[in-house]
């Protein structure tokens, strides 16, 4: 009962659902949400699109000084990887990315302290090469995540996590680069609010499977300083270096 007056808790407003995203991210995939941080607290997914098919686990593990800390911890057949974030904010919005710590299967962690970052954001031309390449993919669109939003009412959506009163947004439909997307939101699922996202067109299909109660760490050892310079000429993270 407890659980369940959560779920159908305080409706989310139109206004807010339909706000419309400023940019993309260049760390993380796009896809419309509401930013709700709370620490401690996280959200696991099934992720099912064109390019992979994996878990992806999304929250706040703790606070340094002012800024949150984020993390993504993903895990495929192709193994897995952990991105954590220091952010003064919607870690969506590149500004607000401060530092990044970054964790593949079976390597140390490595960290791009805020100067790194930002000379890293100056350059938008390497930016998607280098810090794309980092993650196995870059950041791809999860569905439309601009254009028009339109409210579609409150919905009651059954997942493996449970069933939430979920407010329904209808999203894109007026190109091949903005298909058709439906996404229902609760704000239980902290920190982006996303119990259900699916796009058919971009065989994207993403559903909450479980509520993360005490959200840690998964970076495992002591993150290594990396450099701009290091990033380029490593192959593992520039597949064009020599």
């Amino acid at each position: 009962k407890e659980l369940d007056e959560v779920f159908q808790g305080e409706l989310l407003t139109p206004s807010r659902v339909t706000k419309v995203r400023e940019g993309s991210s260049t760390f993380l995939p796009n896809f419309h949400h509401i930013w709700n941080a709370v620490e401690g607290k996280g959200s696991t997914y099934r992720l099912i699109s064109i390019n992979r098919s994996e878990t992806v686990v999304f929250g706040i593990v703790g606070r340094k000084d002012d800024r949150l800390v984020f993390e993504m911890a993903a895990t495929g057949k192709e193994g897995s990887l952990t991105l954590q974030i220091e952010t003064a904010g919607d870690p969506t919005v590149d500004a607000n990315v401060r530092r990044l710590v970054v964790q593949g299967s079976g390597d140390p962690p490595v960290l791009l302290d805020e100067a790194t970052v930002q000379s890293m954001l100056k350059n938008a031309g390497n930016l998607a090469a280098s810090v794309g390449r980092l993650d196995g993919g870059g950041a791809e669109n999860l569905g439309a995540v601009v254009g028009s939003v339109q409210d579609l009412g409150v919905e009651n959506v059954t997942t493996p996590a449970g069933t939430f009163a979920c407010r329904k947004v209808k999203l894109g439909g007026d190109d091949t680069r903005n298909p058709p997307t439906t996404v229902w939101l609760n704000e239980a699922a902290v920190p982006f609010g996303v119990v259900k996202i699916e796009c058919l067109s971009m065989m994207v299909d993403m559903q909450l499977t479980s509520l993360v109660a005490a959200m840690k760490t998964s970076i495992k050892g002591v993150p290594q300083p990396a450099k701009l310079s290091v990033l380029a000429t490593n192959p593992a993270v520039n597949p064009d270096a020599k």
